[in-house]
């Protein structure tokens, strides 16, 4: 795509300029933002010292220089960003909307690498102007990036620093030279080796997209803070000139001048991997030994679910029963009124219960063709826009007549009764709210350029979007198979979880579901988990003894027809950044015919616990009746509740998983709803999900979530 580069001068924008270049896109213009009468401006936006220099840019690429002044300043300061006037954002805005409206560009090149900070608001600013934010540099390891950086002959220097460690004498450097005394700093002050926050700032004098280098002809040195510890000197460019480089350079593209440079790129995934295999895995056999399963007749009125919403006393909310029917065709038309109305569905339950759609968490949505999914996609988005929920997206073999099903996870903070006297409950960390919704392209993991977040953390808990094996850099589905699929897709959740939580990974999974779309895929799956776990186990021994978690993660494998953008494997997990607080059991019963296995993990601090529960025919069962089967799953997950103490209120999720083709889900349905009456005395809300097939034998699978209150035993040991 035709891309413009934000250029301050430093080492990250120029780097990621090139960057963008190795990952195929057209470099054709850079843009720059100065202050106003001022040798520095303290923005939060934009490094501007050395700013009197960019002009030398635009002659030693060859390339259109678009400058701007810096007219507002830093009013909305907040994690989020909206349109503010007056703010300095939105002179970058005014600044890429012209460059766009006369150059057409796509693309928008940003050096950030770890703030957040200007990670939204530059993302805020392509998302109103339909541009794609292209960040390669994005929470890179900045030892190896600026090695990197090194190695591909940038050569730039330090005109300002600001930290505890650097003084007047680092002025002048280049970072090759700064390189071994920042290692020194990190490891005794704990400072950023790339400078990233804000202890230093540098100067790009040449690099291999130059086709003159800069000089520097005089220079003076500026105080500019006397702080004791850590005083900030900077340097006042005098005059500077361009100098000829090799000849030749000129009628070379910018691809040509950096191909043989030694530089992260997202054709060389597979070799960073480590994926030697690229040949899927053969599917193991998929022998059906299942008995027949005698499900009776039922009024299609009685096996469908109405929308319905539980309620916990801990701020949760879960919607169940969500569906989009189409009675005529499947036209284009008919699947955008039906999602809309499934929509409006979702909003009501919610509003009706004290919700809206800005306290949503995670979607899991259920499409009966991956086909009509931009359908459905373009009126889900107009319900979300900043900091929208995760979401899990796969087909499922939906009954005929239902386009989508959809059930939702919502929190908010609970409001205080006024027997409790208020309280101070918004700052209570278990209601904390935290999004990651990062839509720029990077060498970390996929962008959610769509209107759902990579996760999204309530307290302690964080609920992860669906992850499928997308090429970080170009959003395509990494080729290889499950093999190579599985192992990309990991590392993203992994990547997404320690962005959440400084240390999270793998291992901080409390329960998980692994979607593939043949029957066998999920043996490749399971032994990736296992491999992707023994390899982080394997990192965090090597730096800290004694501190992986051992307790295993209630996973959950299910076949389905298809997955978004033709992947063969699909990840959703649900962690804890308290995994240590969690504890686990498994048991298995047998009777009239089935087995069940129940695994249970659950923690007393914060009172919630996860159930997985799967029914398998015994060896010799040849028949069963289905109310047997739900009779069975229903008794023993009841039993988990009481042996844990939890009361059937406290049940937030209750989702089940059975192959469409031996059980039926209106006949399922019917069958559930009768069970949990009895057994619990009442109402249980539950979703059931169509697909393709169970692991064998299995019959059924369920999950349930339980959000209790904390122990009585744990609140005591914490006072």
């Amino acid at each position: 795509m035709k891309v413009v580069a934000l250029v301050s001068g430093g080492k990250d924008s120029c780097f990621n300029m090139m960057q963008c270049v190795a990952e195929g896109h057209d470099l054709v213009a850079l843009a720059n933002l100065y202050p106003q009468e001022v040798d520095e401006l303290d923005s939060y936006m934009f490094q501007t010292v050395g700013h009197h220099a960019i002009d030398l840019y635009s002659q030693a690429m060859a390339l259109p220089l678009y400058r701007a002044a810096i007219k507002g300043g830093s009013r909305e300061q907040g994690r989020d960003y909206q349109p503010t006037e007056g703010d300095e954002v939105e002179d970058l805005f005014l600044l890429l909307k012209k460059i766009k409206d006369e150059m057409q560009v796509e693309g928008v090149s940003v050096g950030a690498i770890l703030s957040n900070y200007q990670r939204v608001r530059v993302e805020n600013v392509c998302g109103r102007l339909g541009l794609i934010s292209l960040a390669y540099l994005w929470r890179r390891d900045q030892s190896e990036l600026l090695q990197e950086m090194i190695h591909a002959n940038v050569h730039a220097i330090l005109i300002k620093v600001a930290a505890l460690g650097l003084k007047e004498k680092h002025l002048g450097k280049t970072i090759a030279e700064i390189r071994p005394y920042m290692e020194t700093m990190k490891t005794k002050y704990h400072l950023n080796v790339c400078g990233e926050g804000g202890e230093y700032e540098t100067f790009t004098l040449d690099c291999p997209l130059f086709v003159k280098k800069i000089v520097i002809d005089s220079y003076d040195v500026v105080k500019d803070d006397d702080d004791d510890v850590a005083p900030v000197f900077y340097i006042h460019f005098g005059k500077m000139h361009l100098a000829d480089k090799d000849t030749g350079l000129e009628a070379k593209t910018f691809a040509e001048r950096i191909q043989d440079l030694k530089m992260k790129r997202g054709r060389s995934l597979h070799r960073e991997l480590m994926i030697k295999d690229l040949t899927p895995s053969p599917s193991s056999s998929t022998r059906n030994d299942r008995p027949d399963i005698l499900c009776p007749a039922v009024d299609n009125q009685k096996g469908r679910l109405s929308p319905s919403c539980q309620c916990s006393n801990q701020g949760f909310a879960w919607v169940y029963g969500v569906r989009a029917t189409c009675k005529a065709e499947y036209s284009t038309s008919s699947i955008l009124l039906s999602t809309q109305v499934a929509m409006e569905t979702l909003n009501e339950q919610l509003k009706s219960n004290g919700y809206s759609l800005k306290d949503a968490v995670l979607i899991h949505l259920y499409v009966r063709n991956m086909s009509d999914f931009a359908s459905v996609n373009s009126v889900y988005c107009q319900y979300f826009k900043l900091n929208p929920p995760a979401r899990v997206c796969v087909q499922a073999d939906l009954p005929e007549g239902t386009a989508l099903q959809l059930d939702c996870l919502a929190h908010h903070t609970p409001t205080p009764g006024a027997e409790e006297g208020g309280g101070d409950i918004d700052r209570d960390p278990a209601h904390y709210r935290t999004t990651m919704h990062v839509q720029g392209l990077s060498h970390w993991a996929p962008a959610n350029v769509g209107p759902y977040s990579q996760a999204v953390q309530i307290g302690s808990l964080v609920f992860c979007a669906g992850s499928i094996a997308l090429c970080p850099s170009n959003m395509t589905i990494i080729e290889g198979g499950i093999n190579a699929e599985s192992r990309l897709s990991l590392r993203s959740v992994a990547r997404i979880l320690a962005a959440m939580h400084p240390g999270m990974g793998l291992n901080h999974v409390v329960m998980a579901t692994c979607y593939v779309t043949k029957p066998g895929l999920e043996v490749t799956a399971r032994r990736q988990w296992d491999q992707a776990l023994r390899e982080e186990k394997q990192q965090l021994e090597d730096l800290v003894s004694n501190e992986y978690p051992s307790i295993p993660c209630l996973m959950n494998y299910v076949v389905v027809p298809s997955l978004p953008k033709g992947g063969c494997v699909e990840w959703h997990v649900v962690a804890d950044t308290n995994r240590r607080s969690w504890q686990y059991e498994k048991t298995d019963s047998i009777g009239d015919g089935v087995s069940v296995e129940i695994e249970t993990a659950w923690c007393k601090q914060s009172g919630a616990m996860a159930i997985m529960a799967t029914v398998d025919p015994s060896a010799t069962t040849k028949e069963l009746h289905l109310q047997t089967v739900v009779q069975r799953l229903c008794s023993s997950v009841a039993g988990a509740l009481k042996d844990h103490s939890k009361e059937t209120s406290d049940v937030l999720s209750y989702k089940v998983f059975h192959s469409q083709t031996l059980i039926p889900q209106m006949q399922l349905n019917a069958a559930l709803q009768r069970e949990l009456q009895v057994i619990h005395e009442g109402v249980v809300r539950f979703s059931s999900i169509p697909v393709t097939s169970l692991p064998p034998p299995s019959l059924l699978s369920a999950c349930i979530w339980v959000q209790g209150v904390p122990s009585m035993e744990e609140e005591e040991d914490l006072l």
